[in-house]
């Protein structure tokens, strides 16, 4: 039993070794004005077939960066936004001395059930 435990912890090295897969050298470069601007508005008319594929696979590199920039600062916006209706709550139930189970909770049917939402 304990050499099965050894073998397979030995596979487990083994096959963690064989996926790893070094970072990319783009991924502390600045990123140009230029490709901040096109990630804003892309212009069809710009030609990256006259690009070498170290390039373009450079720009795809540091277009992801941007956008997972920008998603992580939407998230944040929401998740602002949520501590304020969080802490709106909080103080309301606070105000007329209730306790969370007198509150009565939203559903994801009366979500789904809502136009709004829809």
């Amino acid at each position: 039993a304990l050499v099965a435990v050894k073998l397979r912890k030995l596979q487990q090295e083994k096959s963690h070794s064989s996926t790893y897969v070094p970072p990319s050298q783009y991924m502390c470069e600045e990123i140009p004005v230029w490709l901040q601007d096109y990630a804003i508005t892309p212009d069809e008319k710009y030609d990256w077939g006259g690009e070498s594929y170290k390039n373009l696979d450079r720009y795809q590199t540091l277009m992801t960066r941007l956008y997972r920039q920008e998603l992580r600062q939407c998230i944040e916006q929401y998740e602002d936004y949520r501590n304020h209706i969080i802490k709106e709550l909080e103080d309301r139930m606070q105000l007329h001395d209730l306790n969370p189970a007198q509150v009565p909770s939203t559903t994801q049917q009366d979500i789904n059930s809502d136009e709004t939402f829809v």
